[in-house]
């Protein structure tokens, strides 16, 4: 597994690729996840995750001008980058139904920017929710989740083998 290739491997320089191409003065990846707390000596693999409390953002890479914001955690009640985690922007159906009062019923195309997840602030300082790590400035801010299925845990290498195995049982059968 150690010689996987892993997205989580080229976020660094996908940060830095979408600054260099979308003009953003900064480009930040965080991960959500359980609120980290401290560890015994004795404690599971589990233990740092304080799966009581509500998710937090953690941001785990920037561009090159940003790097302050890596390791900074934004909590769900600060800023709107959480709400791009809600049901308001789950929708991704490239078709949208709307009834009229008369009852009729019409489907039209979605376009791109309605059918993919996002939070686009056009003014972040006309936006009294916006939450800056540093000092405010002009500008715009966009939100997008970066879903991805990743293979590289153990509970996936545990299913692999005992699917391989059945595998080898079938064939001997």
């Amino acid at each position: 597994m150690d010689k996987s290739n892993d997205l989580a491997d080229n976020l660094p320089n996908l940060v830095n690729f979408l600054q260099k191409y979308t003009g953003a003065t900064g480009v930040y990846v965080g991960r959500l996840q359980y609120p980290e707390c401290k560890i015994k000596i004795d404690d599971d693999d589990k233990a740092h995750e304080d799966t009581t409390l509500p998710k937090v953002i953690k941001f785990k890479h920037a561009s090159e001008s940003h790097t302050f914001v890596e390791g900074a955690v934004l909590e769900p009640n600060v800023g709107v980058t959480h709400d791009v985690f809600s049901e308001q922007y789950a929708r991704l159906d490239k078709t949208l139904t709307t009834v009229d009062e008369q009852g009729v019923e019409t489907v039209r195309d979605v376009g791109l920017m309605e059918r993919f997840k996002h939070i686009y602030v056009k003014e972040v300082v006309r936006e009294p929710r916006m939450h800056y790590q540093r000092v405010p400035r002009l500008g715009s801010f966009m939100a997008v989740p970066l879903v991805y299925k990743s293979c590289l845990f153990d509970e996936s290498l545990m299913d692999s083998i005992t699917n391989w195995q059945q595998v080898q049982q079938q064939r001997a059968e």
